[in-house]
């Protein structure tokens, strides 16, 4: 082989070493925007999940034909007796050993705070939207539609199950897949609305939720909810009683609402203490100066101690998503002991229609009445 098509050679294996490399970076600079911009699937008939395995996969083809590219380029050179590059890498590093093995571990350091840091709004948050469920309850005429500006002009938008005969209001925090259309289509269909008594209900979505604008986080959800509860308290036709009702992720902004006025009730469905005990169940990592690394700290614990009201909490011990240890806590740190109610086998997402848990709810209503 003449040195002309040796050096072709050379840089074909370059830049397929490069396109390697390139489309790996790619890919985690997607993954995270995606991760960062999560509240733009909301609108999106796809979920974020949807989103991750379309990227794994599409970037995934790429890298296997990247790689078989560069296989057969460097077979070629081999057979020519030239040295790849990852021959001339392999050599350096052995000359340089303490020092690659520093730029590794700072690298992959780098790589896994930056995974961990992003990665949060996976387990926290799943913004979601319905239209059918939108177009459902538009048809009702006991649903309203409630838009909400909050303090930098952002809207904020849900649904308003009315009772004309009513001036009590219950105030939900969903879950966090929970959209305020399916929600309500949910309660409608299951004719669940009878089990909370005489009571408006009222669900905002949360930033990024729905048709809501903004972005998730514990700032902007405490933010919206604290606009949310001034509009109820500022509205004579909802605001006799207002009871604060949170489920899972929920019960955090319920908390701390609950915390900050004299509402006459709070319902709290698989609650939490903190945000950090629920990483640590999925990444038991959190711990000493990695908890610097929550971005949505979610302390219930702490707001707890300035509630007034006495809680209602209704927890199952066979809850896979929220360990009932952490419902366990959270009812230790209020003021007024709880009434705290243990379910058994239930699981996570069952709390919300089950019979006993809304039998529950009901009598607590009553005796605030």
């Amino acid at each position: 082989m003449n040195q002309k098509k040796a050096n072709i050679l050379s840089i074909v294996e370059k830049i397929l070493l490069l396109s390697i490399l390139f489309i790996l970076l790619s890919f985690l600079f997607s993954t995270m925007q995606t991760l960062k911009n999560v509240d733009n699937l909301s609108a999106s008939s796809f979920s974020l999940y949807d989103i991750l395995f379309i990227k794994v996969l599409f970037y995934s083809i790429l890298e296997i034909l990247a790689c078989i590219g560069y296989a057969i380029v460097s077979r070629k050179m081999r057979k020519n007796n030239q040295i790849t590059t990852l021959h001339k890498f392999g050599n350096m590093v052995r000359k340089r050993v303490p020092q690659t093995i520093a730029i590794i571990l700072l690298f992959a350091f780098a790589l896994f705070a930056a995974i961990i840091y992003y990665g949060q709004e996976m387990l926290m948050f799943y913004p979601t939207n319905s239209k059918e469920s939108n177009t459902y309850l538009s048809k009702r005429d006991s649903y309203e539609k409630i838009l909400i500006t909050g303090k930098n002009g952002e809207r904020y938008s849900g649904w308003l199950h009315k009772n004309e005969n009513s001036k009590k209001t219950i105030l939900y925090c969903g879950g966090n897949a929970q959209s305020s259309a399916a929600t309500m289509r949910d309660y409608d269909m299951d004719k669940l609305w009878d089990s909370f008594l005489d009571y408006n209900f009222l669900m905002i979505d949360y930033p990024g939720y729905g048709e809501s604008e903004g972005k998730p986080s514990e700032k902007t959800i405490f933010s919206m909810m604290e606009q949310v509860y001034a509009y109820v308290n500022g509205n004579d036709t909802l605001n006799e009683q207002i009871i604060i009702m949170g489920f899972s992720i929920g019960t955090g902004p319920a908390v701390y609402i609950s915390s900050k006025y004299n509402v006459d009730g709070l319902i709290l469905l698989a609650p939490y203490d903190e945000a950090r005990s629920l990483y640590n169940r999925y990444i038991n990592i959190f711990h000493g100066p990695f908890s610097s690394f929550i971005r949505n700290p979610f302390k219930s614990k702490e707001y707890a101690k300035q509630v007034k009201t006495v809680p209602l909490i209704i927890a199952s011990k066979d809850d896979e998503v929220i360990p009932y240890e952490l419902s366990v806590n959270l009812a230790k740190s209020f003021k007024q002991i709880p009434t705290f109610i243990t379910m058994e086998g239930l699981h996570h997402n069952e709390i919300l229609s089950d019979s006993m848990a809304i039998g529950e709810i009901q009598q607590y209503l009553t005796k605030i009445e």
